[in-house]
């Protein structure tokens, strides 16, 4: 799969990096690079990194002159450049910079510190032609470093470097000159006769010494190229091809599928198996300690719910992916065999420390789906199960009523939630191990209904008991977390399973006590917070008199290292729950802190609360409700660019709460499609996708969130969570290829246009009325049938 002759992507920022589906990354000194083909000093078709902030910035581009004309900047080439085929480490483009001279640019990431590079110049004109070639270096390194200038190393003209701890090497085949432009380049004097070309190579080394660099950059320029290009080409025809009759869709598709194996790492040590990283630019890939365990939150690990995600963009292309990024979780538990899956292992050994969020299962099944393989099935079992009855166990159901909490809000996936964080100051920073919540009672459930099937195809009949008893369990508490009053579940207080509505008790100045001797009809637990004017940690304590349900007077004393502090802002909740409040206290602060206390509020409706439906719990009439008045309704969550985390208010707190995730839509839209919704669906999916679109024609990349009204590009550049998401437009099409040579169907195309779908040779297109399916040998089958099944090359299954 590649995006051939389409020019009107130039504007995208292209990254372009080691794959390690081809050759091993270096995650410790992986070097990035962007291809930009306008802006900067001088604008050109520029390579770009900064070596993972080793220096402020490398750019590597063409220069053509002719006569006395000279031209780097694409806009004032003759033709504009136009991609002919872009992979997750290899480019290809063709550009005009004078009147019937035709440049064709390669390039291509070798391995982590190895760029490569070729340019054939073409003379269409019937006179004979004299261009100059200058191959500009301009480094900007970082203080004590050397910019790029020209040296001779073994009797050849390259360009040398220095910053942080690299010398980079750039190397031209062909006897290169050092260049007199106002830049440091190499050049060529080329001379091309009617129907004339020349071709040269570049190399750039990111590592070694110069003598050093120039060995390796000699050994690749020598490579055979068209071998390689031909091994890269074959490699990503496993890639879909989408056509949808709306050519911003199509793109995104492509360069999204692109994005997602650009963020796959090699094996290690410590990960058997490939892994990945959320984002992939140039600041990133350099550990400046050289191990990787320096690495911040996006390089740090995989969790669960990113390798869903992932997941949703490799399958059905790269099942083997998906199973190694779920075996990796499965090895942290293998040692001890005791049920602990960790939530975040990374390349280098760092370990999240906290139970993993359970969607593992999910994953195994979706895998399954596309290998069919029951000996995958029997080799994970085993560890899935003990890892879901783990959630079961005292540390993580502290009340032992069968329905467990959170540990952190971490592996909830939505780490920003306002209601159990503090970075935003209108936040409001509840323990989330005090609540019970709808979210996590989804997921276990949807964990427990993949786990019997599982045992039931391989003949676990031990393992059903348990297993069923949990799901009913879970089915019967189920209702307690539906909330009429807004259309939605919610959570509950983990001790009473009441669901209180937040009400404000008091606020001072500086250390003291505020007075109440308030009863209340439903036990409440109070949520405390401290505000100071400077960034300072105080050594705050606070009281709370009062009365338990049993009707004991209680004083809970809560200590200066309970405190959660986010900046200027503290807060606490209480571990017990009242009947009554007497007083509350507070000792430690300065008189101008500021000092308040409330109820804590279990009906805060965020689109998370909305996963039950994504698990199929709740009853079809239930499900009616939430999606005609909740999910569907402009007024609250429904709007032009997806679903926002936070439904519409006219009082919304928190600046974040229009934000889309696609993660959590994409969950919603599975929900949809399970409840006979598909028309929803799909106009949910046209919703994101449009907001996908506008940001590659706008910014220039994927963004890590959308607005949901007006579709601009929030977060950061690139990220896994900005990826179209494929895989839910497949089962929304109705169209699942399992293999070349057998296809899942359900359903008919449900957008506007018909949709053709291309991989490894077979072609699917997707009617309103049929499925029209040609297989590699040319074999025809129509389906006319919507009913969900099987499509086999010889047969209906």
């Amino acid at each position: 799969m590649a995006l051939r002759n389409i020019s009107s992507i130039t504007p995208f920022t292209f990254t372009l990096c080691a794959d390690a589906r081809l050759t091993e990354v270096d995650y410790c000194n992986d070097q990035i690079w962007e291809l930009t083909f306008r802006g900067g000093d001088p604008p050109a078709i520029a390579l770009n990194t900064s070596y993972g902030l080793r220096a402020q910035s490398m750019r590597i581009f063409p220069r053509f002159t002719e006569g006395d004309i000279s031209r780097s900047d694409p806009a004032r080439f003759s033709s504009p450049p136009t991609i002919q085929h872009v992979f997750p480490n290899h480019l290809a483009l063709a550009c005009e910079p004078f009147p019937k001279i035709t440049v064709f640019l390669d390039y291509f990431a070798q391995d982590s510190q190895v760029i490569v590079g070729r340019i054939r110049i073409l003379n269409r004109d019937s006179i004979k032609r004299e261009i100059i070639l200058d191959w500009v270096t301009l480094l900007t390194p970082q203080e004590g470093g050397q910019s790029m200038a020209p040296d001779v190393l073994e009797s050849v003209t390259v360009m040398c470097g220095a910053t942080a701890d690299l010398t980079p090497l750039v190397f031209m085949t062909g006897g290169p000159k050092s260049g007199s432009s106002p830049y440091p380049s190499l050049r060529h004097n080329i001379n091309l006769y009617p129907g004339g070309n020349r071709q040269l190579t570049w190399v750039h080394v990111g590592r070694g010494t110069p003598s050093d660099a120039l060995r390796v950059a000699r050994r690749a320029a020598a490579h055979n190229w068209d071998a390689e290009s031909a091994g890269i080409k074959l490699k990503n025809t496993e890639m879909l091809e989408v056509n949808t009759g709306v050519a911003g869709w199509d793109i995104a598709f492509a360069l999204g599928q692109i994005a997602a194996n650009q963020l796959i790492q090699s094996p290690t040590e410590s990960l058997p198996f490939h892994s990945f990283v959320s984002t992939r630019r140039t600041e990133n890939g350099h550990s400046p300690i050289g191990d990787g365990t320096d690495y911040g939150y996006p390089w740090n690990g995989q969790t669960p719910l990113d390798a869903w995600y992932l997941g949703t963009q490799v399958l059905p292309t790269a099942p083997n992916l998906s199973e190694g990024f779920l075996k990796n979780f499965l090895t942290t538990e293998a040692s001890k065999q005791n049920g602990h899956v960790d939530w975040k292992p990374g390349l280098a050994g760092q370990r999240g420390q906290l139970l993993a969020t359970p969607i593992l299962s999910e994953i195994t099944w979706q895998i399954y789906r596309i290998n069919r393989d029951q000996d995958f099935l029997l080799q994970t079992f085993d560890s899935l199960l003990r890892f879901h009855l783990r959630w079961f166990e005292k540390p993580h159901d502290k009340d032992r009523d069968g329905i467990p909490e959170w540990d952190h809000v971490l592996q909830t996936g939505f780490d920003l939630n306002p209601q159990f964080t503090g970075w935003d100051e209108r936040s409001e920073g509840v323990d989330i191990r005090l609540i019970e919540d709808p979210t996590l009672v989804a997921f276990l459930y949807r964990e427990c209904d993949h786990l019997i099937r599982i045992a039931s195809l391989i003949k676990r009949q031990d393992a059903l008991p348990i297993l069923t008893a949990i799901r009913d369990k879970l089915i019967e508490v189920f209702d307690t977390f539906w909330n009429p009053r807004t259309m939605m579940f919610s959570q509950r207080d983990r001790d009473t399973h009441q669901k209180t509505r937040g009400v404000f008790l008091g606020k001072r100045r500086g250390p003291g006590e505020i007075e109440l001797n308030r009863e209340f009809k439903t036990p409440v637990r109070v949520l405390l917070q401290v505000q100071t004017k400077e960034t300072i940690r105080r050594p705050v304590r606070a009281f709370i008199h009062g009365t338990t349900p049993s009707g004991h007077h209680r004083i809970e004393r809560l200590t200066r290292h309970a405190f959660q502090w986010y900046s200027n802002r503290a807060m606490i909740t209480s571990q017990q729950v009242y009947s009554q409040i007497d007083r509350i206290g507070t000792q430690g602060l300065g008189d101008d802190d500021g000092f308040s206390a409330r109820t804590v509020q279990y009906s805060s409706p965020d689109l998370t609360q909305l996963l039950p439906v994504w698990a199929g719990i709740p009853d079809e009439t239930q499900v009616e409700k939430v999606v005609s008045k909740t999910i569907t309704n402009s007024e609250r969550f429904w709007q032009r660019y997806g679903l926002p985390i936070c439904p519409r208010s006219p009082s919304r707190k928190w600046e974040s709460s229009d934000h889309v995730w696609l993660q959590w839509n994409t969950f919603l839209c599975h929900g949809l499609l399970r409840y006979g919704f598909r028309e929803e669906a799909a106009r949910l999916v046209a919703n994101l996708l449009d907001g996908i679109t506008q940001n590659i024609g706008t910014g220039n990349a994927f963004s890590e969130f959308l607005h949901a009204e007006t579709g601009i590009g929030l977060g950061e550049r690139n990220h896994l969570h900005g990826l179209p998401p494929i895989r839910l437009f497949l089962e929304t099409l109705g169209i699942l290829p399992i293999s070349p040579w057998q296809i899942y169907v359900d359903g008919f195309n449900p957008f506007p246009d018909p949709v053709t779908i291309k991989y490894l040779g077979t072609t699917m297109l997707s009617k309103a009325d049929k499925i029209e399916i040609t297989f590699p040998d040319g074999q025809e089958v129509i389906v006319d049938d919507p009913a969900p099944k099987f499509v086999s090359a010889d047969q209906f299954t």
